[in-house]
């Protein structure tokens, strides 16, 4: 059975000042924020495998993993680089140990921010306990390049049940602007979910007539 949970994504705002400060981070570690190479890549998409990993077990079916994620990321993530979007990485011993890409989007015409917003979707720390530091020195590199680019605000895309990251955006200023709700709109049987999102004994070859439910034709 699919668990239920409604409450999805959060979308995180903070209005921009004109002169944001320069990070000045507490860890006794030193870490280095630099603009992402080509070579960071595969870093990058480890760290942000992992997290659709576990983002997938808080909301089985919209944050279900494709099959060919990783690929993919390391695809668009070389070419976003290559084509100069605004991208950091957070640097430790030799280690990435974080990164951000900063997506400039245009907002609905509906509404007037007083200025161009900047979306960070791929923002992920290796190590969830370092948001306070790793994660606060890549934000501040973003507030950093805001006045050059025009950017009025930024919005982080987190699921609501990613708390340590949660907790980190409140702490640092920034306020819930809109949530998505979602349920499921047919069951699928747990024979068809992957493994780690089983929740029965049932064993995997199950017969077709023991899913009841099916997607609509």
């Amino acid at each position: 059975m699919i668990d239920r949970r409604t409450t999805l994504a959060s979308f995180v705002a903070l209005t921009l000042d004109p002169a944001p400060a320069v990070s000045r981070t507490a860890s006794t570690k030193p870490i280095t924020v630099r603009p992402s190479r080509v070579e960071d890549v595969p870093a990058m998409v480890e760290m942000i495998e992992r997290r659709r990993l576990r983002y997938q077990t808080y909301q089985p079916v919209f944050w279900r993993k494709a099959a060919n994620s990783g690929p993919s990321s390391t695809t668009w993530f070389s070419q976003m680089i290559s084509a100069g979007v605004v991208a950091f990485s957070a640097v430790e011993n030799g280690t990435i140990v974080g990164f951000v890409f900063a997506n400039e989007t245009r907002e609905p015409p509906i509404v007037d921010p007083g200025g161009k917003t900047v979306t960070l979707d791929d923002y992920c720390v290796a190590d969830e306990t370092r948001w306070h530091d790793v994660g606060r020195a890549l934000l501040d590199a973003v507030k950093s390049v805001a006045p050059a680019h025009g950017w009025r605000q930024v919005v982080v895309i987190s699921a609501e049940r990613d708390i340590p990251k949660s907790e980190f955006l409140k702490a640092n200023g920034l306020s819930i602007a809109s949530t998505w709700w979602t349920t499921p709109l047919y069951e699928r049987c747990a024979c068809e979910l992957p493994l780690s999102l089983r929740r029965c004994s049932r064993p995997s070859r199950a017969e077709p007539s023991l899913c009841r439910a099916k997607p609509p034709r």
